[in-house]
């Protein structure tokens, strides 16, 4: 009689074209409950889901229950075991335990997919539904403008791809930490997961290793509907990890372990050019300049992407460690003026539609401690719209001419928020502004959406894992933010919900 939580791909196998379920093997006693947390399906606006599909008694060998992707995303629609069950929405059930007729059900974002097999039982009992903000319920993805040339994916991020170890230990030295919180990192896919949790339909190429790490990396994607099919495995090279602190609301140590690793030896051959000719832009990591040969790549993608009509988008992503400008222990180290790396940047700045960086990360592309100079310098070397994040006061757009002073350009103030952490609070940032850019949103709309998504970002304690999802960006705007947005138990529940 005991109750168990089993998410596929795991011990249940369901042989292809028939909805039974297949063989299940777990060692000692016997299993009469099994729950069954369904993948998540992407349809065919991009739309993700993640609910129940069928309380199936294994017994009794019932079938199960299917939703096909044209199906908007409520609960189960037919009767599968007794009328109790006919019509009720498990989609919007509370994320913890819920008893219906004795069965138990779960359903919600945030389920480890590392943990295949694990009581029910763990979760709380007796249940106790966690409130769901009214406001949210039924809420559903405003409809997707759809591409003036059909081209089934958004985006194609290019970049760095890896594990984050995040310290548990809030508020003291990384040196001091007992255990840690693995997420996947790395800004290109941080950005690729934050998009897609928005609802553009996104795509990753990068190389993993062929190892726990990479398959983590892979298989986050895929939960949050992210296309892998170009997610290559290295079987020489490892995923690289970056071990990271908090320690107050200023200071974040992380160490760099990328050394050789999966990610730096991306090659032309890994291109596709049916890839480039799928999507509506493509963006990249200025990381991705640090090395000859990734510049070369680099470049590659780059004139791949616009031979078939891709908006080409520069994320600056300037790290002073990944340049062998300092080492990788002084990884939080945000700005280090270098005449070569900026003489490299300007080298691919011609090429781009959009350039987004920090002040800093405007200050090395361009090639001037001063920002306004660098903004200068960057639309003298083409016409990209430029945009520049300043943190706490929002962030400042240039889509022509460059004004006198920065405050003459397109300022768009951010939003109030507690901060717990602020790494990964950029790729947020790229994640909306980029959901506003390629749906039509005017430039200063795209600004605020991007906005909010950095603040939510810097909330949480992890970097992809804390990126919101567009219910969520909804809810903020239509309250004119919060505060304590991390700390907001509706918000929380609607991060885990959707």
């Amino acid at each position: 009689g005991d109750i168990f939580l089993i998410e596929p791909p795991g011990i249940v196998h369901r042989a292809p074209g028939h909805d039974c379920l297949g063989p299940l093997d777990v060692a000692g006693g016997e299993i009469k409950d099994v729950v069954i947390l369904q993948d998540h399906i992407v349809g065919q606006h991009g739309h993700r889901d993640l609910g129940v599909l069928a309380l199936h008694r294994v017994e009794q060998r019932r079938p199960l229950v299917h939703r096909q992707h044209a199906e908007p995303p409520l609960g189960v629609r037919e009767p599968a075991h007794g009328p109790e069950l006919a019509g009720r929405d498990l989609h919007n059930a509370s994320p913890r335990n819920s008893v219906i007729s004795g069965l138990h059900y779960v359903t919600g974002y945030a389920m480890n997919q590392a943990q295949t097999l694990r009581r029910a039982a763990d979760l709380g009992v007796p249940p106790r539904p966690t409130p769901f903000c009214e406001r949210s319920r039924n809420r559903s993805m405003p409809p997707l403008k759809a591409p003036t040339d059909e081209r089934p994916l958004d985006m194609i991020c290019i970049g760095r791809a890896m594990a984050d170890l995040y310290s548990d230990q809030i508020g003291g030295r990384l040196e001091d930490a007992v255990s840690f919180s693995v997420y996947v990192g790395g800004s290109a896919a941080n950005i690729c997961i934050g998009a897609s949790r928005l609802g553009l339909g996104t795509a990753m190429l990068v190389r993993v290793g062929d190892d726990h790490m990479g398959r983590l990396v892979r298989e986050t994607m895929a939960l949050n509907g992210v296309n892998t099919d170009h997610v290559i495995t290295d079987p020489s090279h490892p995923t690289p990890l970056v071990v990271l602190g908090v320690r107050d609301q200023t200071t974040f140590p992380r160490d760099l372990f990328t050394h050789d690793c999966a990610y730096l030896q991306l090659k032309r051959e890994d291109f596709d050019e049916a890839l480039f000719t799928s999507a509506r832009s493509v963006l990249i990591n200025g990381t991705f300049f640090a090395t000859p040969d990734l510049a070369a790549v680099s470049r590659t993608a780059l004139e791949m992407g616009k031979a078939a009509g891709c908006t080409l988008v520069l994320d600056i992503d300037y790290r002073p460690a990944l340049w062998g400008l300092v080492s990788h222990g002084a990884g939080e180290t945000a700005y280090i003026e270098s005449a070569a790396v900026s003489a490299k940047f300007q080298e691919f700045v011609p090429l781009f539609d959009l350039i987004v960086g920090t002040e800093e990360e405007i200050q090395i592309a361009g090639g001037s401690p001063d920002t306004l100079t660098s903004v200068r310098r960057l639309r003298a070397l083409g016409d990209a719209t430029i945009i520049v994040k300043r943190g706490i006061l929002g962030c400042v757009a240039f889509p022509g001419a460059i004004p006198d002073d920065l405050e003459q350009g397109l300022i768009v103030p951010t939003f109030p928020v507690d901060v717990m952490n602020t790494a990964g609070a950029g790729d947020s940032y790229m994640a909306g502004l980029m959901r506003g850019w390629l749906r039509g949103f005017s430039l200063e709309e795209s600004c605020r959406i991007a906005n909010v998504c950095g603040a939510m970002n810097v909330a949480r304690h992890g970097c992809s894992d804390s990126a919101p999802t567009w219910p969520e960006v909804e809810i903020f705007l239509e309250k004119r933010g919060i505060r304590t947005v991390g700390r907001d138990a509706a918000m929380n529940h609607l991060h885990r919900a959707t």
